[in-house]
């Protein structure tokens, strides 16, 4: 007469497409926000990498503008630098130019390839590199900097 009731054991099927929607959703809003800050990190560190090529290249001119040809460093208004740099962030074949109508095809680069950000342009090598470049106004940039040297 009495008959046992069986236990219920696992999931009805509502109750796991209910659980599988939850998660779609969670995903939808957590993808986006993943991606965009990882385009905020590589601009930050693209930022960070046309900084340390113009500081560099900074003090090249600075070290170098006689040999350039140059009575003072200030003079001249622009100045083109370029470099990579590594995943490590060491800089290597750093190259500077005096603002001519050569002076990008000097450095082998072409701004309208790259990416803009603030400070310079940048694009990655096969390798992963940051291929950097920059430009410097004289009048404001080293002059700022040779004021501070000589206090």
């Amino acid at each position: 007469m009495f008959q046992k009731m069986k236990s219920k054991k696992g999931f009805t099927l509502a109750e796991l497409l209910i659980v599988v929607a939850i998660i779609a959703i969670l995903a939808a809003i957590a993808v986006p926000l993943f991606v965009g800050a990882m385009n905020d990190a590589e601009k930050a560190v693209a930022e960070g990498n046309c900084r340390a090529v113009k500081g560099l290249a900074i003090s090249y001119i600075l070290g170098h503008s006689e040999e350039m040809g140059l009575a003072d460093a200030t003079t001249t208004t622009k100045w083109y630098a370029s470099g990579k740099v590594s995943s490590t962030g060491t800089v290597s074949d750093l190259k500077v130019a005096i603002d001519t109508t050569a002076a990008k095809a000097e450095l082998d680069l072409d701004s309208t390839d790259g990416t803009p950000v603030d400070g310079g342009w940048y694009t990655k090598d096969s390798e992963g590199n940051y291929i950097v470049l920059v430009e410097i106004s004289g009048t404001s940039e080293i002059s700022a900097i040779t004021s501070t040297d000589k206090s």
